[in-house]
């Protein structure tokens, strides 16, 4: 993860953390999503190429409370396990079943939910460790601060375009 925080593009720090995902730590199939913050709806678009998952998604406010809740990654089977009644928990691990994934990497700041990271199997097929968590959980934090920094740099180099054409028809 050296380097994340020096991307200014987003479709660049999202490939590299595709790259990461899929590469260096051995998964079949990854899909990251980010939250339009446009929008009123928490609409996801997908940022990455890999996987085979529907570019845009909706999802309800009640599932994005509970990914809020569960703010650190988590595999799914494990959390349904340890909460059978939740009926929030249910609604959110029926929302994911069709994406095939294994763990959810809720990416986190500031209170926001900014990215939803997918992870399907490992190539090798051996299960999640609790290191692993540890890694993703860590990742998850740069993520969040970079892809904040890169919708930063981008909202002001839109600003800034703005008003460099403003000022050329004055």
């Amino acid at each position: 993860s050296y380097g994340i925080g020096k991307i200014k593009k987003l479709d660049t720090l999202i490939k590299l953390i595709d790259r990461i995902l899929l590469r260096s730590i051995g998964i079949e199939r990854c899909a990251i999503y980010l939250i339009d913050q446009e929008e009123d709806d928490p609409i996801f678009n997908l940022k990455n190429k890999s996987g085979s998952h529907p570019p845009r998604i909706t999802i309800t406010p009640e599932i994005l409370d509970t990914l809020k809740k569960h703010s650190e990654p988590f595999i799914i089977e494990e959390l349904l396990y340890h909460n059978p009644d939740k009926a929030d928990v249910k609604q959110m691990v029926e929302f994911l079943k069709p994406f095939q994934s294994e763990i959810v990497i809720p990416v986190v700041q500031s209170d926001k939910l900014l990215s939803l990271v997918l992870l399907g199997k490992k190539k090798d097929h051996s299960i999640y460790t609790n290191d692993d968590l540890t890694v993703f959980t860590i990742l998850a934090s740069q993520a969040g601060l970079a892809i904040e920094n890169c919708l930063f740099m981008e909202a002001e180099t839109e600003r800034l375009k703005q008003e460099g054409t403003r000022a050329r028809r004055e």
